[in-house]
C-alpha cells in the first residue's frame, strides 16, 4: 500500500464524518513564561472567545503544458459551511456544518465533498500546522478558453464527480520577532497586536497529494499527448520556505494582517494514465506559496473580521508537463469574550 494511503485510511477511520473540524494548540503553559513586548502585544486568553462563523473551503488542480497557451483548470464546488469557534487559553475549537438551503456555492459548477481535519500549535516562536483535506467533485472552470462557444449550447459547466484529491500537510516555520511580533493575534483572538510589528519567518514542510480520476479527464485525442491525463498521482514533497509576516495596527482595535512564505521542494512521485503508461519523477524541484491576509476588529468584548489563507504547490517546476494543487480557506467571524473565573480544576487542564 502507498504511502498516502496509508495515512489517510487512518484518518478516515478515527474521524468517520464529513463535518469540518479545526483545532489550534498554544504552547505557552505558563510553566516557564516567554517574554514580550507588552507595549506592543496584550494577552486575552484568560476569556472564553465564542464566535459565530461561516467558513469556505475550496481546492483546485491545473493540468500545465509550458508548451501551450491553454492549461486545464479544475475547482470544487463546496458549499459555505456555518458553526461555532471557541478559544480558551491553549485550546481553540472549529466545528462547521452545511445548512441545506444556506450552501451559497454556484448550482451551475456541480456539488463537491469535502471532509476537512486541521490541527495548529501556536508558541510565541514557532508555529506548527497540520491539516487533512479530502475533496471530491470537480467542475472545469476554464472550459471556454478550450469551447469558446460551450456556453451556447450547455448551461452547465462540465463537471468530473469522480475526480479526487487528498491532502496530508505538515509544516513549521519560526519567527524571529517574536516579542513584538505576536503570531497568535493574526490567528486567533487571544492576543491583540497593539503596535504595528512584522516578522520574518523560515521553515520545513511537507506535503503528500494524491489525485485520483476512474474516467479520464481529457476528451480530446488530439490534447491526450499534451497534458497528463493521469488515472492516478500520488506524490511527495518536502522542503524549506521563507517569508515574511506583517500586522498594522489601526488605533490598537482594528488590524489588517499579510503573510506571505514561498517555498522550494524536493518532489517524488509516480503517476499512472488512462493509457495504462506510467511516470515516475525523482531529483525534481516542486515550488509552493503560502499567503494569508486578515482584517478585523479586536474590542474589549466584542471582536470579529475575515480571515483568508491560499496554499498553492507544484509538483515539477522544470517538466514540460506538470499539475499544481491550490487550496484556499476563508473563515468570516463575529464573537464576544466572556470573562472566567478560574476553578481548581481548571489548573490540572490549563497548566496555570
Amino acid at each position: 500500500m502507498h504511502p498516502l494511503n496509508k495515512h489517510i485510511y487512518f484518518i478516515l477511520l478515527v474521524f468517520l464524518s464529513w463535518s469540518s473540524w479545526a483545532i489550534e494548540i498554544d504552547t505557552n503553559f505558563k510553566l516557564k513564561p516567554l517574554k514580550y513586548d507588552t507595549n506592543y502585544i496584550e494577552s486575552r486568553s484568560d476569556h472564553i472567545h465564542l464566535a459565530p462563523i461561516a467558513v469556505s473551503q475550496q481546492t483546485g488542480i491545473d493540468l500545465v503544458n509550458t508548451k501551450t497557451d491553454y492549461r486545464y483548470r479544475f475547482v470544487s464546488n463546496t458549499p459555505l459551511r456555518f458553526g461555532l469557534g471557541f478559544d480558551y487559553e491553549w485550546l481553540a475549537l472549529e466545528i462547521t456544518y452545511a445548512i441545506p438551503g444556506l450552501e451559497l456555492n454556484n448550482k451551475d459548477k456541480g456539488d463537491s465533498e469535502t471532509f476537512a481535519i486541521k490541527l495548529g500549535i501556536s508558541g510565541r516562536k514557532l508555529r506548527a500546522n497540520a491539516y487533512y483535506r479530502g475533496t471530491k467533485g470537480f467542475t472545469h472552470q476554464n472550459v471556454e478558453g478550450l469551447y469558446p462557444d460551450w456556453f451556447l449550447n450547455e448551461e452547465y459547466y462540465p463537471y468530473l464527480k469522480n475526480l479526487r484529491n487528498r491532502t496530508l500537510n505538515l509544516s513549521v516555520y519560526y519567527t524571529f520577532n517574536h516579542k513584538k511580533y505576536s503570531n497568535k493575534a493574526a490567528l486567533r483572538p487571544i492576543e491583540q497586536q497593539l503596535k504595528s510589528a512584522g516578522s520574518p519567518v523560515i521553515g520545513i514542510l511537507a506535503t503528500m497529494e494524491g489525485i485520483y480520476s476512474p474516467t479520464p479527464i481529457i476528451k480530446i485525442d488530439s490534447l491526450q499527448n499534451s497534458y497528463l491525463n493521469f488515472k492516478k498521482a500520488e506524490y511527495l514533497k518536502i522542503g524549506l520556505n521563507a517569508g515574511y509576516m506583517y500586522t498594522f495596527s489601526i488605533k490598537k482595535k482594528y488590524y489588517i494582517h499579510a503573510a506571505l512564505i514561498p517555498g522550494l521542494l524536493y518532489s517524488y512521485g509516480d503517476i499512472l494514465l488512462h493509457n495504462e503508461n506510467e511516470v515516475r519523477f525523482s531529483n525534481s524541484l516542486g515550488g509552493s506559496i503560502y499567503t494569508r491576509i486578515t482584517a478585523g476588529y479586536n474590542g474589549k468584548r466584542f471582536y470579529g473580521g475575515v480571515f483568508a489563507v491560499a496554499d498553492i504547490y507544484a509538483s515539477d517546476l522544470f517538466a514540460d508537463r506538470y499539475a499544481t494543487t491550490s487550496y484556499t480557506y476563508l473563515k468570516i467571524f463575529v464573537g464576544y469574550r466572556f470573562p472566567i473565573k478560574k476553578r481548581n480544576w481548571m489548573k490540572y487542564v490549563f497548566l496555570d
